[in-house]
C-alpha cells in the first residue's frame, strides 16, 4: 500500500509540475513581449502610507529612462519626474511628492511603477498560474536584503498588462490599475 500511495504522490506531483511549465513559459514571453514593446500606459496607482492610503493617476513611459506625469490628484497635475538607471535616479520637481514613503517600502510612489518595470526587466520569476482575467505572474526585485515582490496581470494584445502590485513580507503595499494602454 505504501508503494502505491508513493507512486500516486509522485505521479500527482509530476502532473503539478508540468501543468505549470504552460504559465511560466507564458509569462516569460509575456515579459519580453512587454519590454521589446514601445509600450506606455495611464494607471491609477494606490499606496498604503502606513497611516493613509494615497491614489494617484500617473501617465508612465518605461524603458531605460522611465517618464512619469501626474494627471491627479488637481493640486499636482503636470508634475514630472524621470527614473534611470540600474539604482532607479529619480529626477523630479517636487520635493514633497519624491519624498513621500510608505513605512514598510523604500519606494516612494513615484518609484512603484519604475520599480516595477526594473522588476519586470531583470527580476526573479518566482510564480505564474493563469486565471479568469489572465497570467498572473510575479517577479522578485531586491533592495538591500529586502526581497519586494511585484505581480503582474498579463491581458491580451490590445491590453497587455492590467494590473501590478507590490507586496512586502505577504503584506500588498501599493497596486496599479492600467487605466488605458498608450503604444507608442
Amino acid at each position: 500500500m505504501k508503494i502505491v500511495r508513493s507512486i500516486l504522490l509522485t505521479v500527482l506531483m509530476i502532473s503539478l509540475l508540468a501543468s505549470c511549465a504552460p504559465a511560466r513559459e507564458s509569462a516569460e514571453e509575456k515579459r519580453n513581449a512587454l519590454l521589446e514593446s514601445n509600450f506606455a500606459c495611464e494607471a491609477r496607482l494606490t499606496c498604503d502610507l502606513g497611516d493613509d492610503v494615497v491614489s494617484y493617476t500617473m501617465e508612465i513611459h518605461p524603458g531605460e529612462r522611465t517618464d512619469l506625469t501626474l494627471i491627479e490628484p488637481e493640486e499636482l497635475k503636470g508634475l514630472k519626474a524621470s527614473v534611470e538607471g540600474e539604482d532607479l535616479t529619480l529626477t523630479y520637481q517636487d520635493v514633497l511628492f519624491a519624498c513621500e514613503t510608505p513605512g514598510d517600502t523604500v519606494y516612494p510612489p513615484v518609484m512603484l511603477l519604475p520599480a516595477a518595470w526594473a522588476a519586470l526587466k531583470e527580476g526573479v520569476l518566482g510564480g505564474s498560474e493563469m486565471t479568469e482575467e489572465g497570467l498572473l505572474a510575479s517577479f522578485s526585485r531586491f533592495e538591500g536584503e529586502e526581497e519586494y515582490i511585484f505581480t503582474f496581470l498579463f491581458g491580451n494584445e490590445e491590453t497587455p498588462l492590467k494590473r501590478i502590485t507590490l507586496e512586502k513580507n505577504g503584506r500588498e503595499l501599493a497596486s496599479a490599475v492600467i487605466l488605458r494602454t498608450l503604444m507608442t
